[in-house]
């Protein structure tokens, strides 16, 4: 450990001295920057990171010393891994901001997070709000924009996602001239009407806009999208192996959270919140698309086309793959006469499961599934899938590593709902027209018998130990509490007069369950321990997909005809919000972000 850095360690309190040994007063808080790139450094010491260095240098009680390199390529290899060749000491120990995970240095924990931001001229024509009001402008208008922006990067990924390649100006990301820095794009075209608007990277969005002279300048922060990333988060860096460093700024950055949002604010970086811990999937039937939601926003922050009548979807545990229920065969509603479905045209080459990359927001494959595959199940492992096959009465076993259908088994009459127990013994297939459940052993697939439960059972779900399952009965206006060791029903929970129940989910602590009513357009709120219900929230038309937050906070429900999600806030069991979403929303899977989001 060099003298400066064991005497910083030592100011900040995160080692000790050795017993009566004289302390070394560290002499200055080494800092490899940039002399010429606003708002982050400058010489001059106008950046908002030489602010916050200088701020880390007096918790130190140190001055703030820099070694000065253009950040282009080979900025690393000229400032912080480069030596003395006559002391061999390193030039600089700290980079102030890097983005997280930085793959040239040993990041800290992230102290702030910011995104790409769309800036325009006010008054000039262009008057937008969102990313999404861009993409949507009348196609003559929109093809009639100069853009700004930077490449390689995502502003013109995303340009190019919705084929706006003519409408680009590029310029480039890695340019050699360090007199040149990114925020002339701002100060000189953007102000002087060579550009309509520009994307830059949010802090430079900010600031730049703040000081034009003489015109307003608008600043839309753009949220990350499936395959393209906008937002970042943005840590401190030391040279690689340096734990010591990390851990003094780690300190710093902890001791100074007040301060460094004042900084941002005054220079007026778009700070965003982190990125959401979970993400909401929901399946559009008649869109064929995929709605996702972050519940940080209550927003949709993206749209994946999948295939033909999505329905059932599950999320991997890493977030990285989400399964959908892809079907070929026609709606055929309770209403219309088997005569009449029977005539309808049925494409069973669009029968499968499909698998989506998450990360990129495409399908990248679709396994086989049996025919019309509705509901389906994961094994915690991610090895195989459980799946009901509605108009062949059968439920497929599908191995996900090679593909292949292991089993087809035969089950009740109109399977739908799948669900496998948590210890991974039994699958649970729900008959609508045996008003049954058909118990299937996992491994084996050899069905292990049948349990009668209410009129139309749609779905099921266990409590985390398996000792209990509930099951849902659309027709009879009920939930049946079943017994899993023995297989039998120990109550019937009557729903209140015209509940139609279908999704079902459980609370994390499993005082509650929330049974969303179709038609009745509304969610029942079961307390377990008295098995009463203790409440109905009226939510949109025909849920039928439910899911609920791991902290068990927001409660979502797919509402068919009315093409939105309804979010239920738990503690106050009221709707806080109602999402737009594609056409006959239907299924609902939460899940984690996927680990690139």
């Amino acid at each position: 450990m060099n003298t400066l850095r064991a005497a910083a360690l030592i100011a900040a309190g995160i080692v000790a001295a050795a017993p009566g040994a004289a302390q070394q007063a560290p002499e200055t808080f080494d800092v490899c920057a940039d002399p010429n790139n606003l708002p982050f450094s400058n010489r001059e010491g106008q950046g908002f990171e030489n602010r916050l260095a200088e701020i880390w240098a007096r918790e130190l009680g140190v001055e703030a010393r820099y070694t000065w390199f253009p950040h282009r390529r080979g900025f690393e290899r000229n400032t912080l891994n480069a030596q003395d060749p006559v002391t061999g000491e390193y030039r600089c120990d700290v980079i102030v901001g890097v983005p997280d995970n930085y793959d040239l240095a040993i990041t800290t924990e992230p102290y702030y997070r910011s995104t790409y931001a769309l800036v325009y001229v006010t008054g000039r024509g262009l008057e937008i709000g969102s990313g999404q009001e861009l993409i949507d402008l009348p196609r003559t208008t929109r093809d009639a924009l100069r853009i700004g922006v930077f490449t390689p990067g995502p502003a013109a990924d995303w340009l190019a996602r919705y084929g706006m390649h003519g409408q680009m100006v590029p310029y480039s990301a890695l340019g050699g001239d360090p007199d040149v820095y990114p925020g002339q794009i701002i100060e000189n075209e953007l102000v002087a009407d060579e550009l309509d608007a520009a994307i830059v990277w949010g802090p430079i969005a900010g600031y730049f806009a703040a000081r034009a002279e003489g015109v307003d300048v608008a600043v839309v922060p753009l949220r990350s999208e499936p395959g393209v990333q906008f937002d970042f988060a943005i840590s401190a860096g030391a040279r690689f192996g340096d734990r010591e460093t990390r851990a003094l700024l780690e300190n710093l950055i902890a001791r100074t959270t007040e301060q460094t949002a004042a900084l941002l604010a005054e220079y007026h970086v778009p700070v965003i919140a982190e990125a959401p811990a979970e993400l909401v999937y929901v399946t559009n039937e008649d869109a064929g698309t995929i709605s996702i939601i972050s519940p940080a926003t209550q927003t949709v922050i993206g749209e994946v086309q999948v295939g033909t009548r999505p329905r059932g979807v599950e999320v991997s545990g890493d977030g990285n793959l989400v399964y959908v229920a892809l079907s070929g065969s026609p709606k055929c509603p309770p209403t219309m006469p088997d005569e009449e479905c029977a005539r309808l045209d049925v494409d069973k080459s669009k029968d499968g499961i499909g698998v989506i990359d998450a990360r990129r927001g495409t399908v990248i494959e679709v396994l086989p599934g049996g025919s019309d595959p509705e509901e389906f199940d994961v094994d915690a492992a991610g090895t195989r899938l459980y799946v009901s096959n509605e108009d062949a009465d059968q439920l497929s076993v599908v191995d996900l590593t090679t593909g292949e259908v292991l089993h087809t088994v035969e089950v009740g009459s109109e399977p739908e709902g799948v669900r496998l127990r948590p210890d991974g013994e039994t699958v649970y297939v729900t008959s609508e027209s045996d008003h049954a459940v058909t118990v299937v052993d996992a491994r084996s697939a050899e069905v292990l018998g049948t349990i009668t439960v209410g009129w139309r059972p749609r779905d099921s779900i266990f409590s985390a130990d398996s000792a209990r399952a509930y099951v849902s009965a659309e027709h009879g206006s009920s939930v049946a509490v079943v017994d899993v060791a023995t297989s039998s029903v120990l109550e019937t929970i009557a729903l209140p007069p015209g509940s139609l129940p279908m999704g079902l989910v459980l609370s994390p602590d499993e005082q509650r369950l929330y049974v969303a009513n179709g038609r009745a357009r509304t969610v029942s709120v079961i307390e377990l321990e008295t098995s009463e219900v203790v409440a109905q929230v009226e939510v949109g038309a025909r849920p039928w997909g439910v899911g609920l937050t791991a902290d068990g906070r927001y409660l979502y429900t797919a509402n068919g005809p009315s093409n939105d999600v309804s979010v239920i806030d738990t503690e106050s069991l009221s709707v806080i919000a109602t999402i737009p979403v594609g056409q006959t929303p239907w299924g609902i899977a939460i899940g984690p972000p996927p680990q690139a989001f």
